[in-house]
């Protein structure tokens, strides 16, 4: 499986976990939504050390350290706004499934990216020639 798959797979998961989440939103045990949440968490956190590599092998060595503070100001970005979907999403409906559902989709859309970023096939020759030197 490529470092893709190892990225996609994870966020699938997170974003079922949420989605079952605000689906049994309220019929279902603490414990139960609190699995949910945790396999979430899981996905989410675990697929950040993956998504940094695919970012440093899908361009040139010389701008790395650009790429990879562009990267960190999307996360950034995510972390400052998320919680502002997430309660606007609360505030236009009558329960708090509405950003579970928000969060949910927003994975989902994340892992269709990652699954279709790829590097050109010039520079995955050459970080392979890189990589066997």
């Amino acid at each position: 499986m490529s470092r893709r798959g190892y990225a996609v797979w994870p966020l699938v998961v997170s974003a079922l976990a949420l989605i079952v989440g605000a689906a049994t939103y309220g019929n279902v045990s603490f414990g139960i939504a609190m699995l949910l949440l945790t396999i979430a968490a899981c996905g989410i956190y675990g697929v950040y050390p993956v998504v940094w590599s695919i970012a440093t092998d899908a361009v040139p060595p010389g701008v790395t350290g650009i790429v990879m503070g562009i990267v960190n100001i999307g996360g950034v970005l995510g972390a400052f706004a998320g919680p502002y979907l997430v309660g606007y999403a609360r505030s236009v409906s009558p329960s708090f499934a509405s950003g579970l559902v928000l969060m949910g989709v927003c994975l989902v859309v994340a892992a269709v990216c990652t699954w279709f970023a790829s590097a050109p096939d010039s520079l995955r020759q050459a970080n392979a020639v890189r990589h066997s030197a």
